[in-house]
């Protein structure tokens, strides 16, 4: 099962606090339990295997930092804003290279687990606030784009781990 759901103000979203917000979200399944698919979010080994190929450090605690880094984009700077080990894990990531995630040049990624079966989890990314980012409407629909065609990307990948993965 894989949903897909691109979402803002067009549609009447609004975030928490009936402020309004944009985004995509990816929902699917994974052959794992809860434990293991929390550990490809967390592990620097596995965040390389199918998101940040060029390297990942990973401090899964509020206020902890998360770096990706991939050689032809840069290095992104992320901060752990919530953690519920191994249900939920929300950062604030920076939109341009080497900058730190701030007001206006941010956007918000939570992950969000729940075993579905014993042995399979249900994983749901969202990745907000492309609508609070300082662009104009085109570099805005430029950066939801851009996150909708990565993150498709990233949920195959980490797919596959996850089958390949004996644990």
């Amino acid at each position: 099962m894989l949903e897909v759901f691109r979402f803002g103000e067009a549609e009447g979203g609004s975030g928490m606090g009936g402020e309004p917000h944009d985004g995509v979200r990816f929902e699917f399944e994974v052959d794992a339990p809860i434990a293991r698919a929390w550990s490809y979010l967390v592990e620097p080994r596995h965040v390389r295997a199918w998101w940040a190929f060029d390297g990942a450090i990973v401090d899964a605690r509020p206020g902890g930092r998360i770096e990706h880094r991939w050689d032809e984009h840069g290095r992104y700077l992320s901060i752990v804003d919530e953690v519920d080990a191994p249900r939920r894990l929300t950062y604030r990531t920076g939109t341009l290279p080497d900058a730190e995630p701030v007001a206006g040049a941010q956007t918000r990624v939570r992950f969000e687990l729940a075993e579905v079966v014993p042995g399979r989890t249900r994983i749901r990314v969202t990745e907000d606030g492309v609508s609070r980012l300082d662009l104009d409407e085109e570099g805005r629909r430029i950066q939801l784009d851009a996150a909708a065609q990565a993150w498709d990307a990233a949920v195959v990948l980490l797919t596959g781990l996850a089958a390949s993965d004996e644990g």
